[in-house]
C-alpha cells in the first residue's frame, strides 16, 4: 500500500510540474511579438476617426519587417536597415540596426496596441497590420495620372535590393576617384561626378529585370543646362535597364524622355560616354 501511495504522489508531483512549467511558457509567449513577415501602413488620425491616407506622387508609408532585415518606405524613399538586435525591455520592443541608405545605426521602438492588438506603436506613430487594413478607411488625395504612375518603388522588389544591398555603390570601374560614375541602388541614386547626380526608382519587369525611372519630382543642383525644366522629363519611359546576372548587373542605357519635344537627351552611356545599344557590365564597388 505505501508503495502504491508514493508512486500516485509522484505522478501527481509530476503532473503539478508539468502544468506550472506549461502556464510559464504561456506567461513567456504572451510577450513575444510575432511580426516577421507583416507590412504595417501608417495611420492617420482625423477627426472622423483613424484613416489611411495616400497623398499624391507618394505611398503611404510603410514597414515591412523580415528575419534580418527592416524594410521602411517613407512614402517617396525607403531605407533598409539590418538586423542587429531585437529585445524587450518593459514592454517596448527595441529594434537595433544598421541602416544602408544613412550608413548609420539606428534604434526604433515598438510597442504594442492594448487595445486593438492589429494596431503597432512605431517610434511614437500608429501603424496598422496589412491582414486588417479593411477595418480603415482608405482616403486618396485627389491627383491627376501622373501622380498615380510615379508613387514610388514598389515592394516586390525589396529582394532585389537585399541581394545587392551590401555595395554602396555599382560600377563598371571603380577607381575612387572624383570622375568615375557610380550607381547606389539603396536610394536609386545615379551620381555623375562632377557633372551632376539624379534620384531614380526601380519597376520591376522580369525575373532579375529591373527598368530605371527618372525621379522628375526633385533634382539636385547643379543640373545640366538641358535639363533645367527637369519636369518635362518622364517618370514613367525608363531612362536604363538592368539585370542581375549572378554578382553582376547588366545595364543598358536609354537616356532622358523629354515629354514636350518627345526626344530623348543624354544618349550616351553615363560609365562608358558612348551611345551604345548593348549592354555593359557593373560590378560591385567598395567605397
Amino acid at each position: 500500500m505505501r508503495v502504491i501511495i508514493l508512486v500516485v504522489s509522484l505522478i501527481l508531483i509530476g503532473c503539478k510540474d508539468s502544468s506550472i512549467k506549461k502556464n510559464d511558457e504561456k506567461k513567456d509567449n504572451e510577450g513575444i511579438l510575432n511580426i516577421e513577415g507583416h507590412t504595417f501602413f501608417k495611420v492617420t488620425e482625423t477627426d472622423s476617426g483613424k484613416v489611411l491616407f495616400k497623398p499624391c506622387g507618394a505611398s503611404i508609408e510603410k514597414y515591412k519587417f523580415y528575419n534580418d532585415t527592416l524594410y521602411h518606405n517613407w512614402g517617396q524613399e525607403y531605407d533598409l536597415i539590418k538586423k542587429i538586435s531585437f529585445i524587450e525591455n518593459k514592454g517596448i520592443y527595441i529594434f537595433k540596426g544598421y541602416n544602408f541608405n544613412t550608413k548609420k545605426n539606428e534604434v526604433i521602438q515598438i510597442k504594442k496596441n492594448n487595445v486593438e492588438e492589429y494596431y503597432l506603436e512605431i517610434n511614437n506613430q500608429i501603424f496598422i497590420d496589412s491582414l486588417f487594413i479593411n477595418k480603415i478607411i482608405l482616403t486618396k488625395e485627389p491627383c491627376n495620372d501622373n501622380d498615380e504612375e510615379t508613387s514610388n518603388i514598389p515592394e516586390e522588389n525589396i529582394n532585389f535590393e537585399k541581394d545587392i544591398v551590401s555595395a554602396k555603390s555599382w560600377s563598371n570601374d571603380c577607381k575612387l576617384d572624383e570622375s568615375y560614375v557610380y550607381f547606389s541602388v539603396v536610394g536609386g541614386q545615379f551620381v555623375f561626378r562632377q557633372r551632376f547626380s539624379i534620384n531614380t526608382k526601380i519597376k520591376k519587369i522580369g525575373n532579375n529585370e529591373f527598368h530605371i525611372l527618372f525621379d522628375n519630382s526633385y533634382m539636385k543642383r547643379p543640373y545640366p543646362d538641358d535639363m533645367e525644366n527637369y519636369q518635362d522629363f518622364s517618370a514613367i519611359e525608363p531612362i536604363a535597364k538592368m539585370k542581375k546576372n549572378g554578382n553582376e548587373i547588366e545595364f543598358i542605357w536609354y537616356g532622358f524622355y523629354n515629354t514636350k519635344s518627345k526626344k530623348r537627351i543624354h544618349l550616351e552611356n553615363p560609365f562608358t560616354k558612348r551611345v551604345e545599344k548593348e549592354s555593359i557590365i557593373l560590378t560591385k564597388c567598395d567605397d
